[in-house]
């Protein structure tokens, strides 16, 4: 019997990732993707907005996640491409303060959230 184990899909990153506002919608396709695949994921951009000076309109969406090691790969290709200018990724290990990747990135980026009560 072989006993050998392949470890390719634990959690063992954090992602915070930022799109342009106008790429959220390709980047919720993305999320799908990359995640477990459910309709869910369609919103996963669209919950934080963002923009240099916290207030509306937003420039940017963010989200700060777990991430699949054997995704990673996947998303950094992604992200170099021209279609994704102006989108930002950070990485962590996991057992790092997930809110922490995000201010990280949020910082280099020169954006704020938008807090308000209607997010779409």
């Amino acid at each position: 019997m072989d006993r050998r184990v392949t470890v390719t899909n634990l959690w063992t990153e954090r992602a915070a990732v930022v799109v342009p506002a106008a790429k959220k919608d390709d980047a919720n396709l993305m999320a799908k993707v990359l995640g477990n695949g459910t309709d869910e994921e369609l919103k996963t951009f669209g919950r934080m907005k963002l923009s240099p000076s916290g207030n509306l309109p937003a420039t940017h969406y963010g989200v700060n996640t777990a991430l699949y090691l054997s995704k990673k790969q996947l998303l950094i290709d992604l992200f170099e491409s021209e279609e994704y200018a102006g989108a930002g990724l950070r990485f962590e290990e996991a057992e790092d303060s997930p809110g922490e990747v995000l201010t990280k990135l949020l910082l280099y980026m020169g954006l704020v959230q938008i807090e308000d009560d209607n997010v779409q």
